[in-house]
């Protein structure tokens, strides 16, 4: 069993919110040892995640199959309207996503109050689009993940946490108008 940090709060092998009989680890076979921190939990959309562009393109949107064996990746990444053109343009940058919900891109503040989509563990079975919602702070361990974040005309879109593929997005707030 390989050792990697984990970033899902209550998803960690042998922590007591686990549910009974749902086993998180893997084969070590499966991992990359590559100095980043991935996450090798099928909580993951990407399982072990994409630290470049090139491993991102090949595993989502060529191969569309992570080391866990989802075969989802293109309907997750379309059902958040991230096409493979938006990800590849030089719109999408390396930025950093906190767990205060905070995105920054070059040290600017570009996003509040973001929130991570994750694989449901409990519903292992269920459509790609049963993927939870929630805030990072529910969500992350780490104080921040390294992301590619979409700037398409200079404002925030969509990121992807690199450590696992998932998806973080901005709420849209009511208007008063």
């Amino acid at each position: 069993m390989t050792s990697v940090l984990w970033y899902f709060s209550g998803m960690a092998s042998g922590n007591q919110n686990t549910p009974a009989g749902l086993s998180v680890s893997a084969p070590a076979a499966q991992t990359v040892n590559d100095g980043h921190a991935r996450d090798y939990n099928p909580a993951a959309v990407i399982y072990g995640g994409a630290y470049s562009k090139a491993e991102l393109d090949k595993i989502a949107f060529t191969d569309n199959r992570d080391g866990f064996g989802h075969t989802d990746l293109q309907q997750i990444y379309a059902a958040a309207g991230i096409t493979q053109a938006d990800f590849d343009s030089s719109d999408t940058v390396v930025g950093t996503v906190y767990k205060t919900g905070d995105i920054a891109v070059f040290g600017r503040l570009v996003a509040v109050s973001s929130e991570t989509d994750s694989r449901n563990l409990l519903l292992a079975s269920a459509p790609f689009n049963w993927l939870p919602r929630a805030p990072n702070a529910q969500l992350f361990i780490a104080t921040s993940i390294p992301a590619w974040v979409d700037m398409k005309g200079g404002s925030f879109h969509w990121a992807i946490l690199m450590s696992c593929g998932c998806i973080v997005t901005q709420p849209i707030w009511p208007s008063l108008a």
